[in-house]
């Protein structure tokens, strides 16, 4: 599902339940996306006012994720929420769960909507 959706019903969510939190992670920058394959243009109205609901989503998260390096120095342009790369990938000779550190939103056994 494209973020700014998600992220709409996220922030419903982190309203209605005192102290949530909310995190946003993208897979993909879909405004970005629709620029870079020609769907528009920048300095369209259109888009202007995209990038602004994007950076105002992005500053009612808590925490913002991202799958890789290069989307992270994105993501750091787009917003001041703590950043956390978050990869949809695995290299299964690179796993040690003796090392296997839990982000500190899910060390607690609440209910987490994903």
């Amino acid at each position: 599902m494209p973020f700014t959706s998600s992220v709409l019903l996220g922030l419903i969510q982190k309203k209605r339940f005192k102290n949530s939190k909310l995190w946003v992670h993208i897979q993909d920058f879909e405004f970005d996306a629709a620029l870079q394959t020609g769907m528009g243009q920048k300095k369209n109205i259109i888009f202007t006012m995209l990038f602004k609901l994007e950076k105002w989503l992005f500053s009612k998260s808590d925490i913002a994720s991202t799958i890789s390096q290069k989307m992270l120095e994105r993501l750091s342009k787009k917003t001041s929420s703590e950043q956390f790369f978050l990869p949809n990938w695995i290299d299964g000779n690179h796993i040690n769960p003796d090392r296997f550190i839990r982000h500190n939103y899910l060390k607690s056994e609440k209910v987490k909507i994903l």
